[in-house]
């Protein structure tokens, strides 16, 4: 996937089985089959993006939640997201304007 920015806006793609087991995400793509588990902060983004969101609006949200520091948190959210949408689990809702 090309690279983006932490304006992007993002979505899960559906289609995927989810459930939430001990406070963990399981994913499975069926096509190929494929197993995902997340947990902790990746649980928490994975829920955020049950509605469309920007990777900034991910950072805003984690930074009240966590004791993160922003530059820390955008990096990280960013290949995240990054690796993600690499595994075809998210859906572009808008790019950022160039």
């Amino acid at each position: 996937m090309p690279a983006f920015s932490l304006d992007t806006v993002f979505t899960q793609r559906p289609g995927l089985l989810t459930n939430i087991v001990d406070g963990e995400t399981i994913l499975m793509r069926l096509d190929p089959a494929v197993y995902y588990g997340l947990a902790g902060s990746a649980h928490q983004i994975w829920q955020l993006l049950a509605e469309p969101r920007s990777g900034r609006a991910i950072c805003t949200r984690l930074e009240s939640m966590y004791a993160v520091d922003p530059e820390t948190c955008r990096t990280q959210v960013g290949q995240f997201l990054e690796t993600l949408a690499d595994e075809d689990l998210l859906c572009v809702v808008a790019r950022a304007a160039a």
